[in-house]
């Protein structure tokens, strides 16, 4: 029984690796990109304050708030851009051919006459040399080609504009 289960264990993965090798595979990067500030409008907001609570003799209570420290506030847009590159690599098999190329050229080649003897010639003569053409000589030069066809990659990039981001924050000469 054991045995059985394992079998079944290992013949998945002897199917299901090889697919997953062959599988596309896609990264989707994105950059996304804030613009420069702008600000809508700004108001003074007190940072500090100080409360007077007066009674009069009829017993109502009279709040004063006098702002001691004001502090400037802004609302700003902040336009934001999205940058997406979706790189796609199709895996497709991986195909190799090779071609063997073989080079030959006709060869000039030194061969000596044989020596004729003459009657009324006594001396001695040396073999000539004459070149002749023969056959193209054997194989010279084999190339062999390799090419390889890689995997194909596809590029692709799209650009969003989104919405404005709005927001209210304190004058940033505050925060130095």
């Amino acid at each position: 029984m054991r045995r059985s289960i394992l079998a079944l264990v290992a013949l998945g993965f002897a199917f299901t690796i090889p697919l997953r090798a062959q599988a596309d595979q896609t990264i989707i990067q994105r950059d996304i990109t804030q613009g420069p500030a702008q600000v809508m409008g700004s108001w003074m907001e007190p940072a500090y304050e100080r409360v007077k609570e007066t009674t009069d003799a009829n017993g109502e209570t009279h709040r004063v708030r006098e702002p001691i420290i004001m502090e400037r506030h802004e609302r700003v847009v902040v336009p934001i851009s999205e940058q997406r590159t979706t790189t796609t690599v199709v895996n497709s098999p991986r195909v190799q051919t090779q071609t063997t190329y073989r080079a030959s050229r006709p060869v000039k080649r030194k061969v000596a006459y044989k020596k004729r003897a003459v009657a009324y010639k006594k001396r001695y003569k040396a073999p000539r040399v004459a070149h002749i053409r023969r056959k193209p000589s054997n194989l010279i030069a084999v190339k062999t080609v390799r090419r390889i066809e890689q995997p194909t990659v596809i590029q692709r990039t799209d650009h969003y504009e989104q919405e404005n981001l709005i927001y209210d924050r304190r004058h940033p000469a505050l925060d130095m």
